[in-house]
């Protein structure tokens, strides 16, 4: 190992050294300033290099589930699929179960005034939708009408709890029918449940509004604690 050696080597800072141990195993001391520069320019860029790097790693992470999601077709031929959204930043997941009484299209037309009322619905206990992780019980609409929703929903719980994985919730909120997804709940102890109608029976039934709101205050409480 050749080394050149003068007083320069006292502006080499500590997190270069560490960083040159790693990548070769040996010291390299500078000759002048244009070295330090030199030098210096490549930390930042190692830096660079190492973020991106932990960036692209969860991207993969993240696209390896959605794919899992994007691939599944248990129930059949797919029409179209409902993908979730959010970051999940705030740790609150979202789960939308529509009545079953309510056709594809119904939900289609409504969808406008179905998001409206949910983005009231989440800043009402002072969190951002965007901020959580929306997602549907049951992801698809297929071609083949005559599938039993039972079997569509008992499909998709493996997604869900892939979901759940992933954004490790502390808070999850059903909006619609919880049953489907009792076994999930109660293999969870570290996350709080709650059951709230679903927007389009809430549009449809303002009586069921002050349930929904009390269950609200409950979950807002809980959050804020």
């Amino acid at each position: 190992m050749l080394v050149s050696f003068n007083m320069n080597i006292r502006e080499i800072n500590n997190e270069l050294v560490n960083i040159l141990k790693v990548e070769s195993n040996s010291f390299l001391l500078t000759k002048g300033n244009s070295d330090v520069k030199f030098l210096n320019d490549w930390i930042v860029k190692k830096k660079i290099v190492t973020t991106n790097k932990k960036i692209t790693k969860q991207e993969d992470k993240n696209e390896s589930i959605f794919q899992k999601i994007e691939k599944c077709n248990k129930c059949g031929e797919i029409k179209t699929k409902k993908n979730g959204f959010g970051s999940g930043f705030n740790s609150v997941m979202l789960i939308l179960n529509a009545p079953k009484q309510i056709q594809n299209f119904e939900l289609n037309n409504l969808k406008k005034e179905m998001l409206l009322l949910l983005k009231k619905m989440v800043a009402a206990i002072d969190i951002e939708l965007t901020e959580c992780y929306t997602t549907n019980l049951v992801k698809c609409e297929l071609v083949d009408p005559t599938v039993k929703p039972s079997i569509m929903v008992n499909n998709c719980l493996e997604n869900i709890m892939l979901e759940i994985e992933y954004y490790k919730p502390s808070t999850i909120i059903v909006m619609g029918d919880i049953l489907p997804l009792q076994k999930i709940v109660h293999s969870s102890s570290n996350i709080n449940w709650y059951r709230i109608d679903h927007p389009i029976a809430l549009t449809r039934n303002p009586f069921l509004k002050r349930g929904a709101w009390n269950t609200l205050l409950e979950i807002k409480k809980n959050i804020e604690n």
